[in-house]
């Protein structure tokens, strides 16, 4: 089963698990990470290492952030890109709820590319606007 770390800055990535909770049940092998202000880089990077660890799977790990360029998807990177771990880090920033709850409901079926594909398409649909549709009675009224 592939692994998932929501990070982000704030408590913004505890309050997306906690809200996948109340939607779907607390799913196995995800995880959170949050940059606080009382938290230094070092200090997040070590719970970010200590989190990638207990979430490891030889199907991989994908890392939902917050922010492109901010801290959290920072020290994503360096992480994907080190050689600390023996398993492939896939990073997507732009975290928000619809995209984790696909993710979660997807990941059993899916290998790690197509889960990251599968999160970015959900990520996008996931954020519109409200467009207001007349009815047939409003629109009857109107003529």
């Amino acid at each position: 089963m592939i692994g998932i770390v929501v990070s982000s800055h704030g408590n913004l990535a505890e309050g997306v698990l906690d809200s996948l909770g109340m939607i779907m049940g607390v799913p196995e092998n995800v995880k959170a990470v949050c940059l606080k202000n009382n938290l230094g880089i070092e200090e997040f990077n070590k719970q970010l290492f200590k989190t990638l660890n207990e979430v490891k799977s030889n199907d991989g790990v994908l890392i939902l952030t917050d922010l492109q360029s901010g801290t959290p998807y920072n020290s994503s990177v360096y992480f994907s890109t080190s050689k600390l771990f023996d398993f492939e880090i896939e990073i997507i920033a732009g975290l928000n709820l619809g995209m984790l709850l696909e993710v979660c409901a997807q990941r059993d079926f899916s290998n790690l590319e197509s889960l990251k594909s599968i999160a970015l398409n959900a990520g996008r649909q996931s954020v519109n606007s409200f467009e207001k549709i007349l009815d047939i009675d409003e629109q009857e009224e109107e003529l």
